[in-house]
């Protein structure tokens, strides 16, 4: 079952997208639909105005000004609802120009149920970056033990990304 909104409540999102993040962003960020997207409905976060550079370069100060994130979230668009296909929190190095990606918070909720990662993508996870490529590109997931309330609705999948983000706050930030 996908996880939907209408296009009235699709609207409100950006302000539920700043809520979820706050913990780790403070107050002064802002969600932005990219306007370059014309395919979907792809909405990411800054500190202060739109910018014109592509999505995945949009960083965001966290409350560890050493730390910088970017996320993303994207909404496909399937006949009169909107269908949330990815919701990408990364977080970087701050410290240098490069601004190495150091882990992420992902949740894949239109996976297929017959895909062997299914149960690992689904609902949110992590990976964390290493030299190791298998280990970075794992997925660590969070809700194994209740994936099936997790994403059977917009609100229960928003409330499991919220207590992950005020993890992430809490212990890595």
């Amino acid at each position: 079952m996908p996880i939907s909104l209408s296009e009235r409540e699709l609207k409100h999102r950006p302000l539920g997208i700043r809520e979820m993040l706050e913990p780790i962003g403070g107050s002064s960020i802002a969600a932005h639909r990219d306007i370059l997207d014309v395919h979907s409905v792809t909405f990411g976060v800054l500190n202060g105005s739109r910018t014109t550079s592509a999505i995945r370069d949009w960083r965001f100060k966290t409350k560890d000004h050493n730390v910088k994130a970017n996320y993303i979230e994207r909404w496909a668009i399937l006949k009169d609802k909107y269908s949330l296909s990815i919701a990408y929190l990364t977080i970087h190095d701050g410290r240098s120009n490069d601004e190495k990606e150091l882990f992420s918070l992902h949740c894949d909720p239109m996976e297929p149920k017959d895909s062997k990662y299914y149960l690992y993508k689904s609902g949110p996870h992590i990976h964390v970056k290493t030299g190791n490529d298998k280990v970075s590109q794992g997925h660590i997931a969070l809700n194994l033990f209740n994936l099936g309330d997790v994403v059977s609705s917009y609100i229960s999948l928003n409330n499991a990304l919220k207590s992950a983000i005020k993890m992430i706050a809490h212990e890595l930030i």
